[in-house]
Formats: C-alpha cells, sequence, structure tokens
C-alpha cells in the first residue's frame, strides 16, 4: 500500500478532504483507524488530520508513512475546502443498480421507507438513502 509518504506533493495535494487509513504502529501495517487528510505535510514534516469519529474529535498531525489514503471511501470534501455535491439518481437509473422495480421504489417513497427529493415534475435519489434500505442478512443459527 502506498502512503503518503510515497507520494509527490502532487499526489498529495489531491487527498486533501480524502479519508486516510490510519495506521498507528508500524511501517507497513494494516491501518486501524480512519481521518481525513485537511493540510499537507506542514513545517514539522507531520499531515494535519481530523477523526470525525473520535469519542472527542480533534485534529492531530502523524506522520505521512502512517496514513494510506482511501481510494475506495467517498470524498469527504474538495481539496477547495467545498463540499461534494450529492449525486441524485433516477428512479429508472436505481431500479437498474438496485434490481429493484419502479413500482416496488414508489412503494417505499410512499410508507417513507426511502427519502426522495422533487425537482418539478422529476423524482431523485441520493445512493445512501437507496443504501439504507439494505440490511445485512445474518446467517441463521443451526439446531444443536
Amino acid at each position: 500500500m502506498k502512503t503518503l509518504a510515497d507520494m509527490t506533493a502532487e499526489e498529495r495535494a489531491e487527498f486533501v478532504g480524502m479519508w486516510c487509513g490510519y495506521n498507528r504502529h508500524t511501517k507497513g501495517g494494516e491501518p486501524s483507524d480512519f481521518v481525513i487528510m485537511i493540510e499537507d505535510i506542514n513545517e514539522a514534516g507531520r499531515v494535519s488530520c481530523i477523526n470525525p469519529g473520535a469519542p472527542e474529535p480533534k485534529a492531530w498531525a502523524p506522520d505521512p508513512w502512517m496514513l494510506t489514503p482511501r481510494y475506495d471511501l467517498p470524498r469527504a470534501w474538495h481539496p477547495n475546502g467545498q463540499p461534494p455535491q450529492p449525486q441524485y439518481r433516477t428512479l429508472e437509473q436505481v431500479s437498474d443498480y438496485t434490481q429493484l422495480s419502479v413500482r416496488t421504489l414508489r412503494r417505499y417513497i410512499a410508507a417513507g421507507e426511502l427519502t426522495a427529493y422533487r425537482a418539478g415534475r422529476a423524482i431523485r435519489l441520493k445512493p445512501e438513502d437507496v443504501d439504507a434500505l439494505f440490511t445485512r442478512v445474518k446467517p441463521r443459527q443451526e439446531e444443536a
């Protein structure tokens, strides 16, 4: 895995506002926490970050080798400081993605189980609202 220490200044600049895995212990180890990079390497050779999920969210500056960019997680904000814009989807797009019919999606909306957004006559859905419909299926307990 490529850490921020392995990147050029230009590469690191693209990761401001992105999630990074945070490895507190050993170089090359697996990340044990997640932080958002808020600035590039400072004068002290550290990277300014924040952990919004911590019991007491606060900023701190770990060494660059401790941080691994997470390409698989959505951007927290853009390098210019602006939040990412929501990516709205049509009912048809969501239907193709989820393999649920448009009619079923409309039923979820009518029942208040799926949040929808209207612009005139157009109905749009946010992917995170759609994903919230799905719950994990727990394995059945085997009878002894």
